[in-house]
């Protein structure tokens, strides 16, 4: 199966990568330091295309986005600059830091990074240059200069700070401080974003003060990773003070403090030992509550700004993710109303599990979880957080729907939603039923089992209130199997076979074995197989789940 259309955030993101690469190659460097920079740029393009949401250019993005319906020339430009800028200022960093090792300039020095870092900082200011001959506004032309100049020197300082070591920054304040300073090139990406979107100076600030949280939480998160999430900790090691340092030592006792020097000078052996200190002293908790702070702070400027849009909510949905790691966000009352959608395909989502609820209760069937839109294309039950996550197929639909057209050989968005909409009986039976499998403690870990359980589930649901959506998914999955390109791998049809025997023993926690496209062909054979004779509701709901009608 050929990947799906290059639209949405990945599309633009590669674009960006493109173009970042053409302007080293068009620069006339020697071959060696031309080798340097496209790696340089290109080191951390793996993690962005495991995970596009985690690129500092996704906010751009997903900010622009907000307020145009299409990114042309000029935004390509401008995030080109984006990412030059970040680039250098990494590079610099890692110079500063004495962290080349292992790096693109490992082997060549420092004076050679230095030398890169002003290299792809003047080929970002080339960029700039071309997004302010593109500008249209001459009001807006110079403000990009302007804002650059600003956060420029603001990060300067804030450097400078962090380079003092233990002459600078020790309360939890100075230390948020520097790392606000320094860590403003973020709320550049924000601000610059806004700019292009062509908004009003107001919506401006707020998206500034939006990445100026989004920068804080970002480095603070960092900073707690630094100590929970690697097997060492170079911070630690090296007594670089951060933000969780600094909450410890602002209320550590005499002895708490002996102990501190103990176990860091047998670090990297004691550092279990650390954590467990840095937690039980209140550490941590104080910089949860400082991280919530920033989180609710994005919350606020997003509902300040007043538009229900889904990049909005994306963003916010990635905000709440990234905390997810050391604390449970809880739902800001401002953005409950830009995070539950309630017309069009949404109303149309809700209702279908109203009228699912509505008929099961006869069963005692639980109460319905939250529906909640997102960027993938898949459904998802996610018993973690207790919620069902629908793809967005009209706000977000350049995210959702090229896998959808992919599998059906569909160019036309607007048809494969037209399919997506019909299904949708069937695919929200589905999850709930999952759901309801969790509510009576069913639900198992044995990935396959449970799909086929839903699938059946679903199916004998919809061939007694839904059967259009069961002729339907039949078709779509006749249309799909069809295709050569969709042909199931050895390893898939192994899975397939496996499942539909009724001897299968259970397989808990071996999860999917397959990669996205192949588990979605195993899906598609197992509903045509189930729907060429489905169970009746009163027996599957018997066998399945254990309840009968009351009714019966």
């Amino acid at each position: 199966m050929q990947n799906e259309r290059a639209t949405g955030l990945t599309g633009f993101l590669g674009r960006v990568e493109r173009h970042i690469d053409e302007a080293i190659v068009a620069g006339r460097f020697d071959a060696t330091q031309r080798d340097l920079l496209l790696a340089s740029a290109a080191q951390y393009r793996p993690r962005t295309h495991r995970n596009p949401l985690g690129d500092p250019l996704a906010v751009f993005y997903l900010i622009a986005r907000a307020h145009r319906d299409e990114l042309d020339e000029q935004a390509v430009e401008l995030a080109t600059f984006c990412s030059f800028y970040l680039l250098a200022l990494d590079l610099l960093d890692d110079v500063q830091d004495e962290d080349l090792s292992g790096k693109p300039h490992g082997a060549v020095g420092t004076a050679m990074a230095v030398n890169d870092a002003l290299t792809l900082l003047f080929l970002g200011l080339s960029a700039l240059e071309r997004t302010m001959r593109l500008e249209r506004s001459p009001q807006r032309r110079m403000l990009y200069l302007k804002i650059v100049n600003r956060v420029a020197l603001t990060t300067g300082r804030g450097q400078h700070l962090d380079l003092l070591g233990a002459e600078g920054a020790r309360t939890p304040d100075e230390v948020l401080q520097m790392q606000r300073e320094k860590t403003a090139s973020l709320a550049l990406v924000c601000e610059c974003a806004a700019l292009y979107a062509g908004v009003s100076d107001e919506e401006r600030e707020h998206y500034r003060v939006l990445g100026e949280n989004l920068s804080l939480l970002v480095q603070v998160l960092d900073d707690v990773r630094d100590v929970y999430g690697k097997p060492r900790s170079p911070d630690l090691e090296t007594s670089k003070m951060t933000y969780p340092l600094a909450c410890f030592l602002e209320h550590a006792t005499a002895d708490e403090r002996a102990r501190f020097d103990e176990l860091k000078a047998r670090l990297p052996g004691s550092l279990g030992e650390l954590r467990k200190l840095l937690y039980e002293s209140g550490a941590v908790r104080r910089v949860a509550s400082a991280m919530e702070r920033f989180r609710r702070g994005i919350h606020a400027e997003i509902a300040a700004l007043g538009e229900e849009s889904p990049t909005h909510r994306l963003l916010l949905f990635v905000i709440d993710q990234l905390v997810e790691g050391v604390y449970t966000p809880k739902p800001v009352p401002e953005t409950a109303k830009l995070r539950a959608p309630r017309f069009g395909w949404h109303a149309h989502v809700q209702r279908l599990a109203r009228d699912l609820s509505t008929r099961l209760s006869v069963f005692g069937a639980p109460p319905t979880p939250p529906l909640l839109p997102w960027h993938q294309p898949q459904w998802m039950y996610d018993k973690k957080r207790g919620v069902i996550y629908y793809p967005d197929i009209e706000g977000l639909a350049e995210e959702t729907l090229p896998f959808q057209a992919a599998l059906l050989g569909e160019p036309n968005l607007e048809e494969v939603a037209r399919v997506m909409w019909r299904q949708a009986p069937a695919v929200v039976a589905h999850e709930l039923f999952h759901h309801y499998r969790d509510a009576m403690g069913l639900l198992g870990s044995d990935m396959w089992l449970e799909e086929l359980v839903a699938n059946t589930l679903a199916i004998a649901y919809c061939a007694q209130y839904e059967p259009e959506a069961v002729a339907g998914g039949v078709a779509v999955a006749e249309q799909v199997l069809l295709r050569p390109e969709h042909a199931l791998s050895p390893e898939a049809a192994r899975a397939l076979a496996d499942l539909l025997d009724p001897e299968r023993p259970l397989r808990p926690d071996t999860g999917y074995g397959l990669d996205f496209h192949q588990t979605a062909l195993v899906q598609l054979h197992m509903i045509r197989e189930l729907a060429r004779a489905p169970e009746s509701l009163q027996t599957a709901m018997q066998r399945l789940l254990g309840t009968r009608s009351v009714a019966a």
